[in-house]
This record gives C-alpha cells, structure tokens and sequence, in this order.
C-alpha cells in the first residue's frame, strides 16, 4: 500500500511540475511575441533556455543560440556576451569542457570590450571553473584572482 502511495504521489507531483513548466514556456513565448525592449527580448530568451537547462539540453541550447542570435542581429554585444554563462552550463555536461574553455575565453573578450566590471568578473569565474574542470588549478585560481580584484575594486560581495 505505501509503494501505492508512493508512485501515486510521485505522478501527481510530476504532473504538476510538467504543468508549472509548461505554463511558464508559455508565458515566456507570449512576452517574447510582444516584447519590443532588446535586453528585455533577449533576456526573456535566455529564461527560456534555463527552463530546459537540465530535462531537455537541445531545447535549452536551441533558445540560448536564438537569444545570441538575436543579439547580434541588433547589435546587442552584452546580450551576444551573455551566451557563454548559459550555453556552458550545457557543454560541461556532455563534457565538452574544452569547447566550454573556447566559449568563455571569447565571452571574456566581448565582456572586456564591453567593459561592465560586474559581467567582466563573472565572466573570470566562469573562465576560472573551465580551467578547474580542465584541472589546470594554476590558470583557475589565476582567473578567480582577477575576478576577485575586480569585484572588491566595485565592492560587490556577491560576484
């Protein structure tokens, strides 16, 4: 009787996660039809990729691509930058860390040319992490050195 419940329960919870799940695609799609704010667009694009982000890889990369896409289209460069901190999280898990490498190297280019402090020391943590996973401890803790100094010259504690 309890393994009953147990699986009765189980698919009710997971109905009702496909449901929340579905209704915020939606939703995401709607705002993005409507949406005329560039930052606003893309962003609303990148969310929508993070909805698919660990049940559906292909989905989640087919929005983040669309989002960095669209950002070039309309000259958006911190939009365009954006996509390495999403498209990345997918690439380290198919283990394709040294293409992840590759991205965030360029995303740090287009964050220096961009030149917002606080993007730039994320895009250093992110850098840092692929050479963790790459298990060159020396260019990680290089990467988040500078990160830090960046962050502590702005005072943001949470970057």
């Amino acid at each position: 009787m309890k393994k009953q419940y147990f699986i009765l329960k189980f698919f009710l919870f997971s109905a009702l996660v496909f449901s929340q799940n579905h209704s915020e695609v939606d939703s995401l799609k709607v705002l993005i039809q409507s949406e005329k704010d560039l930052s606003k667009k893309t962003n609303y694009l990148y969310q929508l990729g993070d909805l698919f982000e660990h049940s559906d890889h292909d989905s989640a990369l087919f929005y983040y691509e669309s989002a960095r896409d669209f950002a070039q289209e309309n000259n958006f460069k911190l939009g365009e930058a954006k996509f390495a901190s999403h498209a990345i999280a997918i690439l380290n898990a198919h283990g394709d860390f040294s293409e992840a490498l590759e991205l965030t190297q360029e995303a740090l280019q287009k964050y220096k040319e961009i030149n917002i402090p606080k993007e730039l020391a994320i895009a250093y943590i992110n850098l840092g992490k692929q050479w963790r996973m790459l298990s060159d401890f020396e260019q990680a803790s290089e990467n988040y050195m500078l990160a830090k100094k960046i962050a502590d010259s702005i005072a943001d504690k949470t970057t």
